[in-house]
C-alpha cells in the first residue's frame, strides 16, 4: 500500500488531489480517518473477544429494547446502522465521501504521541472483488444478502470479501457525516491483518496518509473555519453537548 506523510492540513489536501487526479478520474472516493496510525480497518465487532459469538445476541436484544422506546426499523440493515450510530459494536466499518469529516474523526480520536492515519479506498474496486459493478444502497439489501441469514448465520456459506455500500440517509447521523460504509464477514476476524488493505493493495485502489502530530493546530484551523464541529457532525442533543462542553 502507498503511504505518504503529512504535516500539515495543506500537505494532506495537496496529496490526496493528487491521489484522485492520479487514480480516482473516474471514480468515486471515500475516506477513513482513525485516531492512531497502527489501528487496523477492523470494524469494532472484530475488536472485541466475543463479537461474532455474542451477534445475533446482540442484535435481537438491542431490536426488543429499541422497539420499547419507539426505534422501529423496517429492515434489518436499517436496525444495524442505528446500532453502529449508538456505538453498538457491528461488522459495519465507517467511512465518508467527506474529506473534513474524516480528519474530524482521526482529530477527535487522536491518541497522544501517535500519528493519525487518513485511508483513501475506491469503493468500486472493492465491489469488483465479489461481481458487484456499482454500489449498492442500504436499505436495499446489497448485492442480495441478508443480513441475519447470510452474515450472521453464515448460509448457505459466509459471506467473504467486504463489500462497500452507500447508506439512503436512514439516519441523521448518516447524513450529516456522508456516511457510506463496508460490510465485513468473518475473514475479518480471523486473523490479525487488515482484509480492505490486503485486497486492495495489488490493484493500487487503497492508499495512506500518516498525519504527524505536527498537522494537529492546522487540522483544527481548517475544521473550524469549514464549521465542522461537534454538533454539524452530530446533529443532535448529545452532539450539542459535546460542543458545548467544549467550549468551557
Amino acid at each position: 500500500m502507498k503511504t505518504y506523510l503529512a504535516n500539515s492540513y495543506q500537505e494532506i489536501y495537496s496529496i490526496v488531489s493528487e491521489i484522485k487526479r492520479s487514480h480516482f478520474e473516474n471514480s468515486e472516493i471515500w475516506f477513513r480517518g482513525q485516531g492512531k496510525n497502527t489501528y487496523l480497518l477492523k470494524p469494532s465487532l472484530f475488536r472485541t473477544d466475543n463479537g461474532i459469538k455474542k451477534e445475533k445476541e446482540i442484535f435481537v436484544e438491542y431490536k426488543r429494547l429499541a422497539a420499547g422506546i419507539g426505534l422501529n426499523r423496517e429492515s434489518e440493515w436499517e436496525t444495524l446502522i442505528d446500532m453502529q450510530h449508538y456505538g453498538v459494536p457491528t461488522r459495519l466499518l465507517d467511512w465518508t465521501s467527506n474529506l473534513g469529516v474524516a480528519l474530524y474523526f482521526a482529530s477527535t480520536s487522536s491518541v497522544n504521541n501517535y500519528a493519525m492515519s487518513l485511508y483513501i479506498m475506491n469503493p468500486i474496486e472493492l465491489n469488483k472483488l465479489s461481481g458487484k459493478s456499482g454500489i449498492p444502497a442500504l436499505p436495499n439489501t446489497p448485492m442480495g444478502l441478508s443480513y441475519l441469514k447470510n452474515y450472521v448465520d453464515r448460509e448457505p456459506f459466509p459471506a467473504r470479501y467486504p463489500i462497500a455500500v452507500k447508506c439512503d440517509n436512514i439516519n441523521s447521523r448518516v447524513k450529516a457525516q456522508s456516511g457510506m460504509f463496508t460490510i465485513h464477514g468473518d475473514e475479518d476476524g480471523e486473523e490479525d491483518i487488515d482484509i480492505i488493505t490486503t485486497i486492495l493493495d495489488k490493484k493500487s485502489s487503497i492508499y495512506k496518509i500518516e498525519i504527524s502530530l505536527e498537522a494537529h493546530d492546522s487540522i483544527k484551523e481548517y475544521l473550524d473555519i469549514a464549521g465542522i464541529k461537534d454538533y454539524t457532525i452530530f446533529p443532535d442533543i448529545q452532539g450539542i453537548a459535546r460542543y458545548l462542553s467544549g467550549l468551557m
